[in-house]
């Protein structure tokens, strides 16, 4: 009995970096989102280091769900994980140690002129803003109460931007 246990646990101090190997790289992942999130002006939380993730063999597929938030998905798995994300004011002054915030040129509930900007056209739309924002920053706008969130950039007051 004393040499199936110790044959047993043998086995799993073995096993232990393999098994540690299988679990998904939530280094990689912060990276990835933090570069998704910076694209958009928005810094992203990491995600939990308490979840165990089985490690999706290909690259996990991570796409914007709605402003606010990063969806992370393993379509081999089936595993879907959603990381909070938040606006950085990109006017920001920085004055001693302390940090000073452009105000905002854009406020919520106000009508903003969104331009949409492609290649070969550029659209404009009235919508209205669901967040504050200042010149460089992201707000998101909605064009109808029944439309979906749009995430666009404040450009200058009462106007934003979405590039194509």
């Amino acid at each position: 009995m004393i040499h199936l246990q110790t044959a047993v646990a043998a086995t799993l101090i073995l096993a232990a970096p393999a098994l540690a190997n299988s679990f998904e790289d939530f280094d990689t992942l912060d990276a990835r989102i933090a570069q998704l999130a910076a694209a958009t002006g928005e810094k992203a939380d990491a995600i939990d280091r308490r979840l165990k993730l089985a490690r999706c063999p290909e690259a996990p597929m991570l796409e914007r769900s709605n402003i606010g938030m990063i969806t992370i998905r393993c379509a081999s798995f089936g595993w879907r994980l959603r990381v909070a994300t938040t606006p950085v004011f990109v006017g920001a002054v920085q004055r001693g140690a302390v940090q000073i915030a452009e105000a905002p040129v854009v406020r919520k509930g106000e009508a903003v002129n969104v331009m949409v900007v492609g290649d070969d056209f550029s659209v404009s739309y009235v919508a209205t803003a669901m967040d504050d924002g200042a010149v460089g920053s992201s707000v998101r706008v909605k064009f109808s109460a029944q439309s979906a969130f749009l995430t666009a950039k404040v450009t200058a007051p009462g106007k934003v931007q979405i590039d194509d």
